[in-house]
């Protein structure tokens, strides 16, 4: 008998029995076919049954090891092995983008109910207070070393540790039922971290070895200033902590959170549950078919009108930190304004390149946003504060604005 074909697999995922679906699962793992990973993605958040969902992680854990090989491997050209990459859970890019992970359930012979399980709120905030603390800790670290250059002798110490703190996500039911910490975690943390990164980025570059170009004054300046505006932006976020410690919001009933059609295959319903889903993020498929319930080009028009007036305002900032810069004073009427961050309705949020491009487009609006706050907050007391704590994230939202338009004129030609 011929082995099934990758269709008939698929098909047979669909099938009541969970041990048919389980060898559905088992024989895609066999085929090694990288047009079964979003859906073999899928069958991890949304089975019901526990076997199938291991065998789904075997199978996508087969699926990363594969990617792991071709990234080690030396290559010319285009490989066969970077569609692996390309595809790998290119369905869940939208829930990642949230900061998501779904977990649906799908009825195999004995019905259960589902039971939405919020993590304890207190646990959360220690988390979150740690991850403020490894940030701050990390932050202040950073600018001893690269307050040491430009001093007689002082370069960086190559050996130290870090903390490198990953950004915390919540699963979709904590965010549903503590909106507040979810605010907490969302564009000033973000932001933080990312420019920690950039930092830490550079400070990569300089301690590689034989590395024939250290550090000079001038970044050293750049970092510093950078670094001072993930300390504003913490010190903001720890009054937001303690107004979630000492006076929550209430919170929401997880009972009616996150009920979704599974996929129009027979009307099943899920749960969106905290479960991490064991891969990390992927490029959304540029090629994917646009999808017909979805207004595109009222997303992208909007997208385009808050691009072209982030873009104005930020030349309008240069311009004022540039007048600061050479004459020392400051133009503090009429400052720019900031647009709010664009919000897809819930049910025009399913293409996952549109998601990507939404969440750029607000990434570079935050980073402006902390901008305008340095300069207005210190424009008529204190303009060379301004200059030297604005400019960083003003830099950063051009160069986020510059990748948030490509996204948009890729959104354009598909």
């Amino acid at each position: 008998m011929a082995n099934p074909s990758l269709q008939e697999l698929l098909n047979q995922l669909k099938d009541e029995k969970a041990k048919n679906r389980q060898k559905a699962v088992q024989g895609l793992a066999q085929l090694g076919n990288p047009a079964a990973i979003p859906t073999l993605a899928k069958v991890y958040e949304i089975d019901k049954d526990k076997r199938v969902k291991e065998e789904a992680k075997k199978a996508l854990t087969q699926f990363r090891a594969i990617e792991m090989t071709a990234k080690a491997a030396p290559t010319s050209g285009s490989s066969p092995l970077k569609t692996v990459r390309l595809l790998l859970v290119i369905s869940l890019i939208g829930l990642i983008a949230g900061n998501v992970a779904l977990q649906a359930g799908i009825l195999d012979g004995d019905e259960e109910k589902t039971v939405y399980t919020p993590s304890n709120r207190q646990a959360l905030i220690q988390q979150v207070t740690a991850s403020f603390f490894e940030i701050r800790q990390d932050a202040d670290a950073l600018k001893e070393e690269w307050g040491k250059i430009g001093t007689e002798g002082g370069t960086l110490d190559c050996n130290r540790t870090f903390n490198r703190p990953q950004a915390m996500t919540l699963g979709t039911v904590d965010r549903y039922t503590y909106p507040d910490i979810a605010t907490l975690l969302s564009e000033r943390y973000l932001f933080a971290l990312s420019i920690l990164d950039i930092s830490f980025n550079q400070w990569d570059e300089f301690c590689r070895p034989n590395n024939p170009l250290p550090p000079g004054v001038s970044d050293s300046i750049t970092n510093s200033e950078r670094l001072n505006t993930i300390l504003a932006s913490l010190d903001a976020l720890q009054d937001s902590m303690n107004t979630v410690t000492n006076n929550p919001v209430p919170t929401r009933n997880p009972e009616f959170c996150c009920t979704i059609p599974s996929d129009g295959q027979g009307g099943e319903t899920g749960s969106s549950g905290n479960t991490p889903l064991p891969l990390v993020t992927t490029t959304p498929d540029i090629n994917a078919t646009p999808l017909p319930n979805i207004d595109y080009a009222t997303h992208i028009l909007a997208l385009e009108g808050l691009l072209n007036n982030g873009e104005f305002r930020l030349n309008d900032l240069l311009a004022r930190y540039s007048s600061i810069q050479t004459t020392g004073f400051a133009d503090c009427t009429n400052p720019p304004g900031v647009d709010a961050p664009y919000a897809l309705p819930p049910d025009q949020s399913g293409d996952p390149l549109l998601n990507q491009a939404v969440l750029m487009v607000n990434s570079a609006l935050s980073s402006l946003k902390q901008s305008v706050d340095i300069f207005n907050n210190n424009c008529t007391r204190n303009p060379q504060t301004a200059l030297q704590q604005g400019v960083a994230p003003a830099n950063i939202a051009s160069e986020q604005f510059t990748q948030a338009r490509e996204q948009v004129n890729i959104l354009k030609a598909r």
